[in-house]
């Protein structure tokens, strides 16, 4: 646990920012600091939370405590937006919950270090924590077999954000710099942050020669292709026919290119789906949304056409896209027909693409 600190100079008001331990749900650490059951059950009762938002070991929330009002107010951070969740109380009469924007001081770090045991584990060790060396893996997935091409104690460098407030850090950012040798030849990727999402840029492709656009504006891979994965819920051997892109709720889903709309509709297991139909034997589908747009079976869509919205619909454990491709039947693995940005962000890439190799 942190040093308490005083707040804005205000003696009566002290911050402590300690770290979720196994077991905290944010029922208990409200009881921890207060809350009587009448307090957390109108705070809680506000709706304030996101769907599927969860605290997780190691997170930092942060308790203010103003003996002066005999107020204590805990901040749960987002880990997706510059805001916290806070829930409140007075005494032991009053409670509530609302939201509070934060302006996070980031700090750009870099790190390096030497291949020893998974590419995963080595990046963690180094940086400290999963989640960053993880979004390193994405901005690799879609052109390299990394465990094939990586070799003992090969380089990488990393380039990512620390975010603070108050002078404490809270949590990681984006990584903006992944460099990596890969069977002998150092590869670097440059994170370009667009309006909507980013996109990891080579300057040496732009995966032209692929046929499909990406189906989202922010590629983060939750599950790759795995013909022999364990399902997560059911427990036993079932193929992970193609790819899981995890991102909030609501973000915009598009089609990879032209086609015409095969069907749309809603089952126990994809939720609400889309299937496109496209040209040389392709069918894309799209799982788990929490919208569809109004498509009708037959009707000629464009690349990048909005099909929907990211949802968690069907068998789902938190908000994501699953996104196959099949041909003539067959599944196919789509990190290999996909290029790393949507039909909307294509000539930015290409722009930046170019002006780097100029």
């Amino acid at each position: 646990m942190l040093t308490p600190l005083v707040a804005n100079g205000a003696k009566d008001t002290t911050i402590k920012q300690p770290k979720v331990v196994s077991g905290d749900t944010i029922y208990s650490i409200l009881k921890r600091y207060g809350f009587n059951d009448n307090q957390r059950k109108a705070a809680l009762g506000q709706g304030l939370l996101p769907k599927n938002f969860v605290i997780s070991t190691g997170d930092l929330y942060r308790v203010i405590t103003d003996k002066k009002d005999s107020k204590t107010e805990i901040h749960f951070f987002s880990k997706k937006k510059p805001l916290a969740y806070s829930f409140w109380r007075k005494g032991q009469q009053t409670s509530g919950a609302s939201k509070v924007p934060i302006k996070y001081e980031t700090r750009v770090v870099t790190a390096r270090g030497a291949v020893r045991g998974s590419l995963v584990e080595s990046i963690a060790k180094t940086v400290g924590d999963d989640l960053v060396a993880y979004r390193f893996m994405d901005a690799f997935l879609l052109d390299y077999n990394i465990p094939k091409g990586l070799q003992k104690n090969a380089p990488f460098s990393i380039t990512y954000e620390k975010l603070y407030d108050r002078g404490q850090f809270i949590r990681f950012g984006e990584v903006l710099r992944a460099e990596l040798e890969i069977s002998g030849e150092r590869v670097a990727r440059v994170f370009k942050s667009l309006d909507e999402g980013g996109v990891f840029l080579d300057t040496k492709t732009d995966f032209s020669d692929r046929p499909f656009y990406a189906p989202v504006d922010y590629i983060r891979i939750s599950s790759l292709f795995q013909p022999r994965r364990l399902h997560p819920i059911k427990k036993y051997r079932k193929p992970h026919n193609g790819v899981d892109f995890e991102l909030p709720e609501g973000a915009p889903i598009y089609a990879v290119a032209a086609g015409e709309v095969l069907r749309t509709g809603r089952n126990r297991f994809a939720g609400k789906f889309v299937v496109i139909r496209h040209t040389n034997g392709y069918e894309t589908f799209y799982d788990h949304m929490s919208s569809v747009e109004d498509l009708k079976s037959g009707e000629k869509i464009r690349a990048g056409s909005l099909l929907g919205q990211v949802g968690c619909t069907g068998h789902c454990t938190k908000p994501h896209l699953h996104f196959v491709i099949k041909r003539y039947g067959r599944y196919l693995n789509p990190i290999l027909f996909i290029r790393n940005y949507s039909y909307g962000q294509r000539n930015v890439v290409f722009f930046a693409k170019n002006s780097k190799s100029s």
